[in-house]
């Protein structure tokens, strides 16, 4: 079971990583972070929401108030300019 729970995260980690390339390839995003990076921050931000969640006692709300996480951190992407 715990091989099983790490190959799906891996997969999931390739598979934001995948998007957040796809993203930059086509200059969507630009950011310092390496690709990793933003695919782990996506990750984590969702990891973390679900726990908070768990220990408040509800999801009631919680897809948007995710959404709008996600949405804030892929504005800032879009927003970044490196300096001149």
């Amino acid at each position: 079971m715990r091989l099983e729970a790490k190959e799906v995260q891996l997969a999931e980690q390739k598979s934001w990583e995948k998007i957040v390339r796809l993203a930059r390839s086509k200059g969507e995003i630009q950011s310092p972070m390496s690709d990793e990076q933003i695919a782990s921050v996506f990750i984590f931000i969702g990891d973390g929401f679900g726990m908070r969640s768990l220990m408040v006692g509800g999801f009631k709300g919680a897809k948007g108030s995710l959404l709008a996480l996600w949405d804030g951190f892929y504005a800032e992407l879009k927003a970044y300019r490196y300096p001149t």
